[in-house]
């Protein structure tokens, strides 16, 4: 039955659940593409190594110590040299990479390349067998 164009009921829920991931999803890039020309402008200065070490020695220094308050950190070791490596891949190996290659491509180009990142993952996965497609 027409309302009349009120939201109400389950029409405002369902539009709830889309809108928020979609909204968040948005900013993320947005947030992202800024990232990308700031450091395809820093990168002009400086390597790439720096510009990586910087961004996450900062973050870091924000977020470790409420983390390790808040969070008290349980993980087994024979699990802890895996997150490890992954921390260093995806937190060390993987900035670098971008920021060293931003000194040779436009931020468009980049942001492309970053952009794809999920779908190569995707991709790469489906392969190995490990993500059902």
């Amino acid at each position: 039955m027409n309302n009349g164009g009120r939201c109400g009921g389950d029409a405002s829920l369902a539009t709830q659940h889309w809108v928020v991931p979609m909204l968040s999803s948005a900013a993320a890039s947005i947030i992202t593409g800024i990232a990308l020309v700031a450091t395809r402008y820093v990168v002009q200065e400086t390597d790439g190594l720096t510009v990586a070490m910087l961004r996450y020695c900062v973050a870091t220094a924000c977020l470790l110590p409420p983390a390790v308050i808040f969070y008290p950190i349980d993980v087994p070791k024979k699990d802890f040299f895996v997150i490890a490596a992954l921390g260093v891949l995806y937190f060390c190996i993987f900035p670098w990479s971008i920021s060293s290659a931003m000194r040779f491509t436009t931020a468009s180009g980049g942001a492309i390349v970053l952009a794809c990142t999920p779908a190569v993952t995707l991709a790469l996965a489906a392969v190995w067998g490990s993500e059902a497609w």
